[in-house]
């Protein structure tokens, strides 16, 4: 907190929010004012560190639509250009009172998704709507002999 309220240096700011992914197994951090305009970021994958303000305009307008409790997945396209899907956690940065906010990306895996099925016992998929037709499965614990199904 120390650093984001009392660096105006946003690569200060993004290298103390790049520790903070050390410490919470997130891919993508992004910090906002209380009005949701991005202030700075930062990720494990590289690409999504380079400054880009596309990127930027898009990162705020996924995060203005992140509200807790609910449905909190959302596509960005990987450095590869195909879509990966994030579960977002927002968290309120207080001093009291709040005065921005923390956004968490958590990369929905295959390798996330079967060891839930192993802790759960439920089989599943994440799936979305791809750009044109079909669909992207982007993780799944299905039995091979399940077809998942990408056109409409």
């Amino acid at each position: 907190q120390n650093t984001v309220f009392n660096e105006t240096n946003r690569a200060t700011v993004e290298s103390a929010l790049y520790n903070q992914l050390a410490r919470s197994g997130a891919e993508l951090i992004v910090l906002t004012d209380l009005g949701g305009r991005l202030l700075a970021r930062a990720s494990v994958t590289g690409f999504l560190n380079d400054r880009d303000e596309v990127l930027d305009r898009r990162l705020e307008e996924i995060v203005a639509g992140i509200k807790p409790p609910g449905r909190n997945m959302r596509v960005l396209a990987g450095d590869d250009g195909k879509p990966v899907l994030h579960n977002w956690v927002k968290v309120s940065m207080r001093a009291p009172l709040p005065v921005a906010h923390i956004y968490l990306a958590y990369r929905i895996t295959t390798a996330g998704t079967e060891e839930f099925t192993r802790m759960t016992q439920l089989e599943m998929a994440f799936v979305t709507h791809a750009q044109g037709s079909g669909h992207d499965v982007h993780a799944s614990s299905l039995p091979a002999s399940f077809p998942l199904n990408t056109a409409h």
